[in-house]
């Protein structure tokens, strides 16, 4: 019998290591217009053994999960499967979609969503420009300032802003970053002003 509660998701696994006796995994999931996180603390590392190839998952595998919350009050997750997957994306909002021998006419996880929930995916150079600390409500984070490659500072255009929180699975990687190079940014924008949310800076 399944746990209260069950949900399935396909993902990419991002971090995934022992730490305190216990397994660290860290999952991105395409959902409609965003990518979810997914963390779970494993204390079984048989679940985390591909029992087709007898070895464990790796950094960079594409799986899909099955979980359920640890238990109704908790924002936990507790794993209950892992295995290799292959799926798509959705070319519009660019969620996972499984692989299937049938014609995939439309996406089932953005079809319904009206317009105005629609956002806009980037994916283009960009020219990092401001990377600072700042004090947030709850935590301290990286405020980035970003401006496409074809454009400078004299442009009439603000610069594009993003906000990563400690939480964030591209935190660790920021302190590496160099003020005025330009970086392949992967992102959305919410609505038509200049804040993104943002996937990939590489």
């Amino acid at each position: 019998m399944m746990p209260s509660g069950t949900s399935t998701a396909f993902g990419e696994i991002k971090e995934l290591g022992l730490q305190e006796n216990k397994y660290r995994l860290v999952i991105a999931s395409p959902v409609p217009f965003h990518t979810k996180t997914l963390s779970f603390d494993v204390c079984d590392s048989n679940l985390l053994q591909n029992h087709e190839t007898n070895n464990e998952y790796n950094i960079g595998d594409r799986v899909k999960v099955r979980f359920h919350p640890k238990d109704r009050y908790s924002n936990f997750l507790q794993l209950d499967n892992i295995s290799l997957a292959c799926f798509d994306s959705c070319s519009l909002c660019y969620s996972a979609i499984e692989v299937t021998e049938t014609l995939q006419i439309d996406c089932p996880a953005c079809r319904n969503i009206p317009l105005k929930g629609h956002r806009e995916r980037i994916n283009e150079p960009m020219r990092l420009i401001s990377c600072s600390k700042k004090f947030y409500l709850y935590s301290v984070g990286y405020r980035i300032e970003l401006l496409p490659e074809n454009e400078d500072l004299t442009s009439v255009s603000k610069p594009f802003v993003c906000v990563i929180l400690p939480y964030a699975l591209l935190y660790s990687s920021l302190r590496n970053l160099k003020i005025d190079c330009v970086y392949n940014v992967t992102a959305w924008r919410n609505g038509t002003g200049r804040l993104l949310d943002l996937l990939e800076i590489c």
